[in-house]
C-alpha cells in the first residue's frame, strides 16, 4: 500500500514537472514598437511677381552695369521702376502683372511676361522653405526656357538682390549675400541664382533645418528691387517686338548628409 502511494506521488510530481516544462517551451516575449520615418520636402512659397516700367527710360543708361538709378527721386525726371499709368507690360493681363504659376507640388515656378518694351520689365520673388522634418539642402535651381523665348533671353538684364537665411520663427539667421548682382545673359543669371541659393560664399552647402527658409530680399512695389529683377535692355532690337519671355524654375534638393 505504501509502495503504491509512493508511486502515485512520484507520478503526480512527474506530471507537474512536465506541465512546467511545456509551459516554459511555449511562453512568448512580446514587444510592441513603432518606427516612424521623417518627412523630406522643400518647397517654393510666397511666390509673387510685379511689373515695373520706366516713365522716361531714355534719360538713363540701364545697360551700364555701374548705373545705380535712384528710388523715386523727385529731382530725377526719369524716375525709374514706376508702376501704374506708365506700365504697359502684360496689358492684356488683369492687373498687368506677369503670369507667375506655382506648380501643385510647389517645386516649380513658371514665369511669363508679355508686351515688353526697352527699359520695361518686372520682378519675381519667392522663398525656398524646408517644409519637412529633417534637414535638407538645395542641390541646384534648374531652368527650362520656352523655345519661343530662346532667341530673346539675352536681350534682358537679370538682377539678384541680397540673399538672407531665416529661422522658422521668421528671425534673420544670417545674410548670405549682401550685394545685388546684375547679369547680361540668362544662363549666367541661372548659374549664379543656383549657386547663391545652395552655397555659402565659401562654397559650403547651405543646410536648412526644418522650417527655415531662404529669401532674396524683396520690398514693396515702389522700390528698386523685388528680389529678382528682369528688364529689357535699351539696346534690344526690333526683332524682340511681339515676343514673350517665359521660363520655368525647378527646385532640386537633397537630404543634408547626401554628397
Amino acid at each position: 500500500m505504501k509502495r503504491s502511494r509512493v508511486m502515485a506521488i512520484v507520478l503526480a510530481a512527474a506530471i507537474m514537472l512536465i506541465g512546467i516544462g511545456y509551459a516554459a517551451w511555449t511562453d512568448e516575449l512580446q514587444i510592441n514598437n513603432t518606427v516612424q520615418t521623417g518627412i523630406f520636402e522643400m518647397i517654393f512659397e510666397d511666390v509673387q511677381g510685379l511689373n515695373k516700367g520706366w516713365e522716361d527710360y531714355d534719360n538713363h543708361e540701364y545697360d551700364d552695369p555701374n548705373y545705380n538709378p535712384p528710388i523715386n527721386d523727385p529731382s530725377n525726371p526719369g524716375k525709374p521702376f514706376q508702376t501704374g499709368d506708365f506700365d504697359f507690360v502684360n496689358i492684356d493681363n488683369p492687373g498687368r502683372h506677369p503670369i507667375v504659376i506655382l506648380s501643385d507640388n510647389k517645386q516649380m515656378i513658371t514665369f511669363q511676361n508679355d508686351n515688353f518694351y526697352p527699359g520695361s520689365g518686372a520682378w519675381l520673388k519667392f522663398k525656398i522653405r524646408n517644409n519637412g522634418t529633417i534637414p535638407a539642402k538645395v542641390k541646384e535651381i534648374k531652368s527650362v526656357i520656352d523655345p519661343a523665348s530662346d532667341a530673346i533671353q539675352d536681350d534682358f538684364q537679370y538682377t539678384i538682390s541680397s540673399v538672407v537665411l531665416y529661422r522658422e520663427n521668421g528671425q534673420v539667421a544670417q545674410t548670405l549675400y549682401g550685394q545685388s548682382s546684375t547679369f547680361d545673359t540668362f544662363d549666367a543669371f541661372i548659374a549664379e541664382l543656383s549657386r547663391r541659393l545652395s552655397q555659402y560664399p565659401d562654397g559650403s552647402p547651405i543646410i536648412l533645418e526644418p522650417g527655415e527658409y531662404i529669401y532674396v530680399n524683396g520690398t514693396d512695389e515702389t522700390s528698386i528691387s523685388g528680389g529678382y529683377d528682369i528688364f529689357m535692355k535699351n539696346s534690344a532690337g526690333d526683332e524682340t517686338e511681339n515676343c514673350t519671355l517665359k521660363f520655368d524654375l525647378l527646385l532640386d534638393y537633397i537630404q543634408w548628409n547626401a554628397r
